[in-house]
């Protein structure tokens, strides 16, 4: 079971700044599943008159690079209002910098680069395992999520499979699921399903605070729907 950790330096990118803390958070709110305002096409998060837009991407990211605690801040000063998560904050008073997902779709190849290189730093206690087994069969698809020693997660589509143990992931792996465009921009494929893995690693695993776990998914559309309902679930 993975153990809580944080980054050993702060990391920034063109949109995001990430220091170490000793909870989860992105812009001041506490990223837990208590304050997912929604979950469909993306992942937003909510509380008292903040939010923050998109947020599933860099929380896989912080995962896969084995970093379970941070306090993720914005830093887009201009509305990109050829993106919907922009145009939604522009018309709901949020500034800018409440939108945390890159423009390219994917969790963030650069990101992960700089936050494995920052090193990571373990902190006291530990997370959560995944305890029972839960389902969810819904118009998005269907998900089961079930105990485990490791951190797994397979995504079907079809004929399409997809496989992550994180724990014996390579750098070459997890780079690919870095890197894997999103199925809403691409459609699924061989190339996409390991996004929705990362994805899932930032729904379920970030946001839950779970160390180890299985996760089987088997997507259609707004399959955010799935691993926030399952998260529910399990609280």
């Amino acid at each position: 079971m993975l153990p809580r950790t944080t980054l050993a330096r702060e990391v920034e990118v063109d949109y995001l700044h990430i220091s170490p803390a000793e909870r989860l958070s992105i812009n001041g709110i506490e990223a837990e599943v208590g304050n997912v305002a929604r979950a469909d096409i993306r992942v937003d998060l909510a509380t008292g008159d903040r939010k923050a837009y998109l947020v599933e991407h860099v929380l896989g990211c912080l995962y896969l690079a084995g970093i379970t605690c941070a306090s993720v801040a914005g830093l887009s000063s201009a509305y990109d209002l050829s993106r919907r998560s922009f145009r939604d904050a522009l018309r709901e008073g949020q500034p800018p910098c409440a939108v945390i997902g890159s423009a390219s779709g994917r969790l963030d190849e650069e990101l992960y680069l700089k936050l494995r290189s920052a090193g990571i730093r373990k902190l006291s206690g530990g997370l959560r395992r995944i305890e029972r087994e839960v389902a969810l069969n819904l118009p998005e698809g269907k998900i089961r999520v079930l105990p485990s020693d490791r951190v797994e997660i397979f995504v079907a589509r079809g004929a399409q499979e997809y496989e992550l143990v994180l724990e014996n992931a390579s750098e070459e792996e997890r780079l690919l699921v870095a890197r894997a465009p999103t199925p809403y921009l691409r459609g699924y494929s061989a190339e996409t399903l390991p996004h929705v893995a990362g994805d899932v690693l930032g729904d379920i695993f970030a946001l839950g605070g779970f160390g180890s776990g299985r996760v089987e998914i088997f997507p259609r559309q707004a399959y955010h729907r799935l691993t926030i309902g399952a998260l529910r679930l399990l609280a």
